[in-house]
């Protein structure tokens, strides 16, 4: 079931109607060109292993919709709005598809009707999975966190920094590192111009 949070922080009525399987691993993100929410995935088993079929839903907070798509990424991962071009950005991650090799097509863009794969000449490798992405309007770009290198039963060695700029990915060096095992939410503050992470490192 859907359930909204009024203004008045009061839950409304669960929504009506169809919507998106209670077992659906998804990304997500709010589309702030057609006003509504996206979500992009499939069903997992006990097992987390990842189930087909892969499902688009928007909500526009009244009602859920199934998206039929003639094409769309081969796995789900992190998604974020891009303000820059407004539409979808989605990664696909390593973690998210069923055993065999990552795809190779991980950037992606949902515009409003339809998935396209960028195919971008720098991609995020292969064995990174995206953590966090958000937009940086002070440098025009997207910022992603991705941990490095993700193997299937370990933990992750470091985090690494990459930004999107509408066309490539560019790897960055900053001269601070995250804790591998830092679990984070990031955000754009307007106030200063900074993207701010805040985290919390697992025992």
């Amino acid at each position: 079931p859907t359930w909204v949070r009024l203004a008045d922080g009061v839950d409304a009525p669960q929504i009506p109607g169809t919507s998106p399987s209670a077992g659906l691993f998804t990304g997500r993100a709010y589309d702030a060109t057609d006003h509504q929410l996206v979500l992009f995935g499939d069903a997992a088993n006990e097992n987390g292993v990842s189930l087909p079929p892969l499902d688009t839903w928007t909500f526009d907070g009244t009602k859920w919709t199934a998206r039929a798509t003639s094409t769309h990424p081969p796995a789900s991962g992190s998604m974020v709005f891009d303000p820059f071009n407004g539409t979808v950005l989605l990664v696909t991650n390593p973690t998210d598809v069923t055993p065999g090799p990552v795809p190779a097509d991980r950037t992606w863009r949902w515009n409003g009707s339809t998935w396209r794969a960028l195919r971008p000449p720098s991609e995020i490798t292969l064995s990174e999975s995206v953590s966090a992405m958000v937009a940086d309007p002070a440098s025009g770009t997207i910022v992603a966190l991705a941990r490095c290198c993700v193997a299937r039963t370990g933990p992750a060695s470091s985090i690494q920094t990459w930004t999107w700029n509408g066309s490539t990915w560019t790897l960055l060096h900053p001269a601070t590192a995250f804790p591998p095992d830092l679990e984070f939410v990031i955000a754009y503050d307007a106030a200063s111009r900074r993207i701010i992470a805040v985290g919390n490192q697992g025992a």
